[in-house]
């Protein structure tokens, strides 16, 4: 069975700004709103990686599953290191997250009018 998911690109785009906007706005949001907001970006984000290795062979696959986990696992350290320093800044912590809200938010919306 074959699924077709229409607007991912847009999709994506909005679960990034909208991911911004939340941190931005330094409330804590509804924990379920937070856990819906996730498994519609997952699902979207992970369709979009998947649509991209479509009909590949075992070796392809492997390579770019392989990829995929260094790219992410790198994604994931340099932002652990980032909040880390920025942690024992002088720079605090709701500043921080404020800023890092508004960088995706921009990030969002380049995403949104280059979907357009």
């Amino acid at each position: 069975m074959l699924v077709d998911m229409p607007m991912v690109e847009i999709i994506i785009s909005a679960s990034v700004l909208v991911s911004g906007i939340l941190l931005a706005k330094l409330e804590k949001p509804n924990t379920a709103i937070i856990a819906v907001l996730a498994g519609v970006a997952g699902l979207f984000h992970g369709y979009a990686y998947g649509e991209a290795i479509i009909g590949a062979t075992a070796v392809p696959l492997a390579a770019y599953l392989t990829g995929f986990t260094l790219i992410q696992a790198t994604i994931s350290l340099i932002a652990f290191k980032v909040a880390t320093k920025a942690m024992k800044s002088s720079v605090s912590y709701p500043d921080f997250l404020r800023l890092a809200g508004y960088i995706a938010v921009g990030t969002g919306v380049a995403l949104m009018t280059a979907s357009f």
